[in-house]
């Protein structure tokens, strides 16, 4: 993130793993290169923060599994995206997440979100998107957008509503979901919220396509 030109403030850290940098503390006295990383990575204050970067660094212990991280990190920003270690942020992403907007006329600018029509072949010969699909269709009858997780804006305030929603319909943390489907099912299908239905979630409120500039990916490409 520090070489490139990127909107994030923020990165928070879902971990699993509770007391590793605890671990490597105590493991330190003897192994020199273990105490420069903790160093290096929460300096003497215990925060859960990293230290030395111009992005502020989050880390989190997640109270929850981690198919659930998209409702339950802690976010406090306006916006934001979801990403994993195998991934890496564009040198432009900045011109590429949002539309230009027009102040004088009053348009405001909006997140552009990739997405793959949930009838094209991509879609339908693949398991995983069509149970995705299925799953945004019990909140929005209608969806025709299938829109992955890494692609998409999350705006936070619709975020929470969308997660208290999608508790409430499947349990906790899916527990009604994962009952439909039997105990042991298809690592393809959700185990926990995704971005389509999220996207699902606001057609059924028909606020989607005033927050977002929905852009098919079939004509016009993606971020990648």
């Amino acid at each position: 993130l520090d070489n490139n030109d990127h909107p994030f403030t923020e990165v928070v850290v879902m971990r699993t793993w509770k007391g590793w940098a605890e671990l490597i503390k105590q493991n330190s006295e003897n192994t020199g290169y273990m105490s420069k990383i903790y160093s290096i990575l929460f300096g003497d204050d215990n925060s859960g923060e990293l230290h030395g970067l111009s992005t502020k660094v989050r880390i989190v212990d997640r109270v929850a599994p981690e198919y659930m991280d998209l409702c339950e990190a802690p976010v406090e920003t306006e916006y934001f995206m979801i990403t994993n270690s195998y991934h890496r942020v564009a040198p432009d992403i900045s011109h590429l997440m949002f539309t230009s907007g027009d102040v004088s006329s009053g348009i405001p600018s909006k997140p552009v979100i990739p997405y793959t029509p949930s009838e094209m072949d991509l879609c339908q010969e693949h398991v995983g998107c069509l149970e995705t699909v299925k799953l945004g269709r019990e909140i929005y009858p209608n969806l025709d957008k299938v829109v992955l997780d890494f692609d998409m804006v999350f705006e936070t305030s619709t975020r929470n509503e969308f997660c208290a929603y999608w508790k409430g319909l499947y349990g906790q943390n899916g527990a009604k979901l994962h009952k439909s489907y039997g105990v042991v099912y298809s690592p393809e299908v959700p185990h926990g919220p995704s971005a389509t239905s999220y996207t699902a979630y606001l057609y059924s409120l028909g606020i989607a396509e005033s927050l977002f500039e929905f852009s098919d990916k079939s004509r016009q490409g993606s971020r990648d």
